[in-house]
């Protein structure tokens, strides 16, 4: 056969016309490499390449061939694993690196475009604590820098080094080692943004502030900044005191009791300016509002406060004390525990954290006694009507909330004998998931920028964990912006007045029909056919759709898992015949496409829900007329459930995307097969 020649990349069709940055692969070329071939033929038609005697390959993919062979070579016990030579590429066995790039940030997958330059110091500490050498054209966003958690690099990163990347890490332990020195905070100004941000989670301001807004920390401590940095050192990163006596230059037993003194100066003076009911007023709680929950349950007239309540946890040892480990023991979560008690502002400010409560008491009872104790300072800031937004669990307090002349929120549960919530249930609890969200966020900034309570808690510290628990609170409503109204709020708005009450007409038809038992109906399609049946959606759409981004997450998880383990497309079917009866329950078919869903869950291996969707020849959302899913939400016509959602992701935005790549994908390899040995 003569030969064919392509002026695209054969691993990512990449055009690669200019010759600088193309190179030429063969049949021959891959058997001498079978690190390179395997690189190759996972990318390729196979029987496209034996037909062709050469083929081409972009430098980017020439090189991650390359890389591929490097480990294959690794793997297999030879001692110099070389690349070739054209790049002079040497493996490091446990050092990784990450990609030596500032287009992108250095997390794999990361989308965010805020970048920035990866400091000295941030470069100094994940060599020496992760073994992750930080390349100097790499870059980081803004969200990664906040998190503070970087294991990740580590198990994503490439064991490939070339000798400037050798050296440039050579010569950062070298100056490190020379300016190593302590963290010196009564000097401040020496210590750079970065390293303070990482150390602190402040700012240089913030931290001043701090120091004017608890003046008994200067007129009680020989040195205040080093006591108060050494204490935010301790909440940040949950280190043991032994490290972080070393990290500023004390001895244990001095720093235990600065420890001692900055915790009493913060709660007596910086926690009351930042946290509870004596910091702020109706009118406070009134401005600390979105959009969505101010027009959903207040009238714009007379506006409501609304505040969320939710407990959270704080794990901690046994106790050699048999009464306080029954009290603090969870038959919920297994483990021993005490309940901070949080109410929040649906911007995510906190009002106040009471407790700590014993493990064995529920948020209603929390709740009911707080409503029952009429000198509780709730009471003289709220007012009658004013909302509450909860969860279930705290359905036995609604009679003693209702009873002081306060308004009640809570997700409704299934009726008796119900497989699933009705569509005026399900769409009542969207609404308030819309909105409590917030409060999740909030319990989940506690153990992302605080890392002492991450961690089980010595018994040793309990004493005092709760005041830490608090002032904590304090620093993120002192330094934390709330959270803001999405783009799409007014949107949501719009769509939520319009479909509140709308039923669910699909759903009536296929439970009455019983259309889940009928196969011979639904013909099963495949990817060419849905080109035709199933218009292309934006991003934007699918978010509209589904009233958020939480679904949306979550769907892409459901997209994932089918084409990983199916033949790369949902089993999707479509009723090729006009659909019975269909007009008696209200519903238009004409132009209309019936397609039917099959989706596992994701939390029974055996459990398979049903997803059904009626579709026209519009454009976009638009285009979806009914949808029914069922799941214990799938009723709801306020949005969807994560079943429906993936489908339409899927037809409408994802088979039109050239790589798609499930969220956390690395994680695929780490279980080992059943019957395999290491």
């Amino acid at each position: 056969m003569a030969e064919r020649r392509s002026d695209h990349c054969v691993t990512c069709a990449r055009s690669v016309r200019c010759d600088r940055n193309r190179h030429t692969i063969s049949r021959e070329h891959m058997e001498d490499r079978p690190g390179f071939a395997e690189y190759v033929l996972e990318r390729i038609n196979i029987q496209e390449m034996a037909q062709n005697d050469v083929q081409y390959m972009c430098y980017r993919c020439w090189v991650a061939a390359n890389r591929r062979q490097a480990r294959y070579e690794q793997e297999n016990n030879k001692e110099a694993a070389i690349v070739p030579e054209e790049s002079h590429e040497i493996s490091v066995p446990s050092y990784k690196r990450v990609a030596n790039t500032s287009r992108r940030c250095m997390y794999s997958g990361c989308q965010h475009i805020d970048l920035h330059r990866v400091s000295f110091f941030l470069k100094v500490h994940l060599l020496v604590e992760y073994r992750v050498y930080i390349p100097q054209s790499a870059r980081i966003c803004s969200n990664h820098i906040s998190a503070n958690e970087w294991s990740s690099l580590y198990e994503n990163g490439e064991t490939i080094f070339t000798p400037d990347q050798l050296k440039d890490l050579i010569d950062t332990l070298r100056n490190a080692y020379k300016n190593k020195t302590f963290l010196d905070f009564e000097n401040i100004e020496t210590i750079s943004p970065e390293e303070l941000y990482f150390h602190t989670g402040l700012t240089h301001a913030q931290f001043g502030t701090i120091i004017n807004e608890t003046p008994s920390l200067s007129e009680e401590l020989k040195k205040p900044k080093t006591a108060l940095g050494a204490y935010l050192l301790k909440l940040r990163s949950g280190e043991p005191n032994v490290r972080i006596a070393s990290q500023v230059g004390v001895s244990k037993r001095t720093l235990g009791r600065l420890f001692n003194k900055v915790r009493d100066c913060l709660t007596r003076e910086f926690v009351g300016r930042h946290l509870g009911f004596d910091h702020l007023t109706r009118e406070d709680i009134l401005v600390h509002s979105l959009t969505v929950p101010n027009q959903i349950f207040s009238d714009p007239t007379n506006p409501a406060a609304i505040v969320l309540f939710d407990g959270t946890y704080i794990y901690i040892q046994k106790s050699k004390n048999f009464l306080f480990q029954k009290k603090t023991y969870s038959l919920h979560k297994y483990k021993n525990l005490l309940k901070p008690f949080m109410m929040v502002c649906s911007d995510g400010y906190i009002i106040d954290i009471t407790g700590p409560h014993a493990a064995t008491t529920s948020d209603a009872v929390i709740m009911s006694q707080m409503m029952n104790d009429l000198t509780s300072p709730i009471h003289y800031i709220l007012q009658n009507n004013d909302v509450f937004i909860l969860d279930r669990g705290f359905r036995d307090s609604i009679p003693d909330i209702e009873m002081r002349g306060y308004e009640p929120h809570m997700p409704p549960t299934k009726d008796r004998g119900a497989t699933q919530l009705s569509d005026i249930q399900a769409n009542k609890s969207r609404l308030i998931t819309i909105v409590r969200w917030v409060v999740e966020v909030i319990n989940g900034w506690f153990k992302r920028d605080f890392k002492l309570f991450r961690n089980v808690v010595f018994n040793k510290s309990m004493p005092h964990i709760f005041e830490d628990f608090r002032i904590a609170g304090a620093l993120i409503n002192a330094f934390r912006r709330p959270l803001e109204d999405s783009p799409h709020a007014d949107a949501f708005v719009e769509i939520i007045m319009n479909r509140i009450d709308v039923p669910n007409r699909l759903g009536n038809y296929v439970v009455s029909e019983n259309v889940n038992r009928q196969r011979a109906v639904f013909t099963t399609i495949d990817d060419a056919s849905l080109n035709i049946m199933f218009p292309e959606m934006t991003e934007d759409d699918v978010v509209l759709f589904s009233l958020g981004t939480y679904h949306l997450k979550l769907a892409k998880s459901y997209v994932a898992e089918h084409l990983r383990g199916g033949d790369g497309v949902y089993r999707i079917e479509v009723s090729l015949t006009p659909r019975p009866n269909m007009t008696e329950y209200g519903i238009l078919t004409d132009g209309c496409t019936l397609l039917r869903a099959r989706i596992l869950s994701r939390h029974v291996s055996n459990k398979i829900y049903y997803t059904y969707i009626l579709i026209n020849n519009a454009q976009g959302r638009d285009a979806i007329k009914e949808h029914y899913c069922s799941c214990m939400t799938g009723m709801r016509t306020l949005g969807a459930c994560a079943h429906t959602v993936s489908v339409i992701w899927f037809l409408g935005v994802g088979r039109h995307l050239e790589n798609f790549v499930g969220p956390a994908n690395a994680w695929d390899d780490i279980i080992i097969e059943s019957g395999n040995t290491i």
